[in-house]
């Protein structure tokens, strides 16, 4: 487990920071930029990962799915719970999704999940995804503002028909548009 603040800029074709061990946490300065060009800003699989954004994060090319963002969790029954904060500085964005979150099997699974920022992407803002596990341990605030480009969803859940609902989600602000 391993705790980076990143305060210089990097722009790269591929990932460009890796989140790889189970716990490993970032925070992104203010002033600080992230670019890919064709592969994510920031990404973490294994689950256990806090991201905290006071900078910019920028994904050039991509799909639908492809994400500024994008952290997984429950790889091989490690518990999945994921954490990200856009503070009001903070500016992700993306030609695909801006925000990608994925549950796994894990009952122990959980998102947390804070916009005070500028959270955009040109098909998804924030696609939260559970295979199965139980959303009502989850958590979305939102009071900055979360935007899809071409209309398309800007938060959007992906739940099993009998998964319960968050634990708690608040707007406030410009909220989703």
């Amino acid at each position: 487990m391993t705790f980076t603040v990143q305060s210089t800029d990097i722009i790269t074709t591929g990932d460009a920071i890796t989140l790889g061990a189970s716990g490993d946490d970032l925070f992104l300065t203010q002033g600080t930029t992230i670019v890919s060009e064709e592969g994510h800003g920031i990404v973490g699989a294994e689950g256990l990962h806090s991201v905290q954004i006071a900078g910019t994060v920028i994904r050039g090319e991509g799909g639908r799915y492809d994400a500024a963002i994008s952290l997984t969790g429950d790889i091989d029954g490690i518990p999945g719970a994921q954490e990200v904060t856009v503070f009001e500085t903070g500016i992700v964005s993306s030609n695909g999704t801006g925000i990608e979150m994925r549950l796994g099997l894990s009952n122990y699974d959980a998102q947390y999940f804070s916009n005070y920022g500028l959270v955009e992407g040109r098909d998804m803002g924030v696609n939260i995804v559970s295979a199965s596990a139980d959303f009502s341990r989850s958590y979305f605030l939102n009071t900055g503002t979360i935007t899809s480009q071409n209309g398309a969803d800007s938060f959007r859940g992906d739940l099993p028909n009998d998964t319960p609902a968050f634990a708690s989600v608040y707007y406030e602000g410009p909220g989703i548009m």
